[in-house]
């Protein structure tokens, strides 16, 4: 049953509903997702919809593009939707394959036809829906870091969650609007939400949340109120953590008020090392509230997840002012027993694997690290105000 602190909670501006009756599966690292998700392409039916921001050629991307114009010979509607930016090293020939091959192809916002604030806006999302029955939503990307089909490795940490039920029909129909917005005229989803969640004994709830721009940051609004609301636990595992002023507050809150705080964050291995520090700016603070960080050393972490008391979020979302503000982001909200004993699971193998920061460890650093960190920091939350259209409440 859900709890009825959760219960309060469900106030958010999000337009999709909660729909029961769904089934989950968490899937960790390229080397489970990419063949389960494989194999589905290589027995759909009659659609695949993929839309995704990393997308660059190598191994990874060709078994992708072989398995996408095999689809299509098969008579599958297959529609992809990449990021202008993201995508700008999938090379021509690939994308030439992809054209002779039947598939669908659609770029989001091409750089500088206007140059301003909307070159910043980017496709973040990492949404991949086979039939219409079956969804993959989470962090991971096609590259070969992230998977390696010949020596079948990651190099990086991520997550995605599968999902099967009625939920599944939200998520298509997000992806179709953005897909319909090529052609003009596309008309935003709003299903009926004047129905209230109301809790019951039944298990497999789940919700689409999103953000898209500075129109509508629903998923946002969702993370702020569960912290706000939180009793017990707010565990959090994010490779940016420089998270906007409303979620960087509502963790404190929760911090203070007794809650067991837990960040799961990326070490030494990161691909944006002024990112981290920014962000390492903000531990001291968090420390001597009593949050508990820890650090992925062992790989690059890319996995975005938050287990709120038992409400699950999964996606592509950082928290950060570009999922805030700028950014098409989507993940998924679950309240489902099996599901959260996935999610405890991978929360405490990951304190087994990341390394904890402790507050000696942490006082110990040089000045030069300190100066290093306090600048970046002030410097992400002085870049982070101008990019602020209105605030995230």
């Amino acid at each position: 049953m859900v709890p009825h602190a959760a219960q309060n909670a469900e106030t958010s501006e999000g337009r999709f509903p909660w729909r029961s009756d769904n089934a989950f599966q968490l899937l960790k690292e390229g080397t489970e997702f990419f063949p389960d998700v494989l194999q589905h392409i290589e027995t759909a039916i009659h659609s695949v919809r993929i839309e995704l921001y990393l997308v660059e050629s190598g191994r990874n991307a060709t078994r992708f593009i072989n398995a996408l114009c095999d689809a299509a010979a098969r008579s599958v509607r297959v529609e992809l939707l990449f990021d202008a930016v993201g995508s700008q090293h999938l090379c021509a020939e690939d994308r030439a394959r992809l054209e002779r091959g039947g598939v669908a192809l659609r770029i989001f916002n091409k750089l500088f036809p206007n140059p301003g604030l909307d070159d910043f806006k980017r496709d973040h999302r990492k949404i991949i829906v086979v039939d219409e029955r079956l969804a993959y939503i989470g962090g991971a990307c096609i590259t070969d870091g992230f998977w390696d089909p010949v020596e079948n490795r990651s190099q990086w940490h991520d997550l995605m969650l599968r999902v099967t039920g009625p939920v599944v029909s939200d998520i298509v129909a997000l992806f179709d609007f953005r897909w319909r917005r090529f052609e003009g005229g596309a008309v935003h989803p709003e299903p009926d939400c004047r129905a209230r969640f109301i809790p019951d004994t039944r298990e497999g709830w789940a919700k689409l949340s999103y953000t898209s721009g500075s129109t509508h940051r629903g998923l946002i609004v969702d993370v702020v109120r569960r912290l706000e609301a939180a009793r017990e636990r707010a565990w959090l595992v994010t490779p940016y953590f420089l998270p906007v002023k409303a979620v960087f507050d509502a963790l404190r809150g929760a911090a203070s008020r007794g809650v067991d705080v837990q960040l799961f964050l990326p070490g030494a291995k990161t691909d944006h090392v002024s990112i981290r520090e920014a962000g390492r700016g903000a531990y001291g603070a968090s420390l001597e509230l009593g949050v508990t960080i820890y650090e992925l050393d062992s790989k690059r972490l890319h996995a975005k997840a938050t287990v709120i008391d038992d409400w699950v979020s999964v996606g592509s979302c950082n928290f950060d002012v570009w999922g805030a503000n700028r950014n098409l982001e989507a993940n998924i909200q679950v309240y489902d027993g099996e599901c959260l004993d996935q999610f405890l699971q991978l929360f405490a193998t990951y304190r087994t694997t990341f390394r904890q920061v402790t507050a000696p460890d942490w006082q110990s650093r040089s000045t030069i690290e300190r100066v290093e960190q306090s600048a970046l920091y002030f410097a992400g939350r002085t870049i982070g105000s101008l990019l602020v259209r209105r605030p995230v409440r």
